[in-house]
């Protein structure tokens, strides 16, 4: 910071106060997050903030993974920012396996050319190599 204010001061004192009485403890990362669609209805909270309304089961865990997946390499972000480094790509895991071979597979689907643009950022981290996606069967 160039110009820092007294109450930059203040806020970096609290901070350093917080931290000599939090030495023994830790930062936990939990290795997995949850998003799912319920009868192809998607409840879109925070940046969306809108109900929106799936053709296709397949088009709602799709949409749920995307938006997923922009929480997830935000976390990833976070965590090189942080100096933690992680070799292997994020793992989704997607109970729809038609989804999964939308994300994977770049071709223009018939029955999906209707979704919106902006979800299709699964399929280009996909094949950039920065997420994987896994089929998770919903009985297990």
């Amino acid at each position: 910071m160039d110009n820092p204010i007294l109450s930059h001061l203040l806020a970096a004192k609290r901070i350093l106060r917080y931290m000599k009485g939090t030495l023994d403890c830790g930062l936990l990362f939990s290795k997995s997050g949850y998003c799912d669609s319920d009868c192809m209805v998607i409840r879109v909270t925070e940046k969306y903030n809108k109900l929106m309304v799936a053709l296709s089961s397949c088009e709602a865990e799709y949409i749920v993974a995307s938006i997923g997946a922009c929480q997830a390499l935000w976390l990833d972000n976070l965590m090189i920012e942080m100096k933690i480094r992680r070799e292997e790509p994020m793992k989704i895991l997607i109970d729809n396996k038609l989804a999964i071979s939308l994300a994977k597979h770049p071709v223009a689907h018939g029955r999906s050319k209707h979704i919106e643009t902006r979800f299709h950022f699964l399929r280009d981290q996909v094949s950039k190599g920065k997420l994987e996606l896994e089929y998770c069967n919903t009985n297990e």
